[in-house]
């Protein structure tokens, strides 16, 4: 499968994602203050004393908005938007385990992918929406450590107005019908959308 999307330049990306940051993250949050706010892409951290964490968890007013994975791809495909922006959690480069675990000292993700964690991209609403559920189909039938992801998990889209987002994230609510966990501001997703 192939896509089309534009990288957008770096220091774009960075006032992007800390505008998102700025409008959508509780950042007085513990949780944002330790495990986020200083995490760099290229960061090679101790796994002692490290703990992941992700922005849908900071979000403000994170339980107010929950949504279904299937609602949320609903009101992303029909968004009037020509373009929306596309991001994700930075996470390290490398993360350092103790020689005892899993017998190895560093862990690297089992595959590449060509974006960074750091990266933002434009796309189209369709056309992102045939890329969440073509790796929603790859998670939910891996067998393996086959890499086939175009993205990175946990995905916020948002557009250039800041007054929405949709939050894609890793976690299974419904593990029979592999719902994933999803979050937004759009209040009424089922009407609105």
């Amino acid at each position: 499968m192939n896509f089309e999307y534009t990288k957008i330049p770096e220091e774009k990306a960075y006032k992007l994602r800390n505008k998102f940051i700025d409008t959508f993250v509780d950042t007085t949050k513990d949780l944002y203050i330790k495990c986020i706010k200083d995490l760099r892409a290229n960061d090679i951290v101790n796994a002692e004393g490290f703990m992941v964490s992700f922005l849908w968890s900071c979000l403000k007013k994170n339980n107010a908005y929950k949504v279904d994975f299937y609602d949320a791809m609903r009101c992303l495909h029909q968004k009037k938007s020509e373009n929306v922006f596309v991001m994700w959690d930075i996470r390290p480069s490398k993360i350092i385990y103790p020689e005892a675990w899993w017998e190895k000292s560093v862990y690297t993700p089992p595959c590449e992918l060509v974006l960074k964690s750091d990266e933002v991209i434009s796309i189209t609403p369709k056309e992102l929406c045939e890329v969440l559920i073509h790796d929603h189909h790859i998670e939910t039938h891996r067998i393996g450590d086959i890499c086939e992801y175009f993205l990175r998990e946990d995905v916020y889209v948002f557009d250039e107005t800041f007054t929405w987002y949709i939050a894609f994230t890793h976690t299974e609510v419904d593990t029979d019908k592999n719902n994933r966990l999803c979050l937004s501001n759009i209040q009424d997703i089922k009407i609105i959308c």
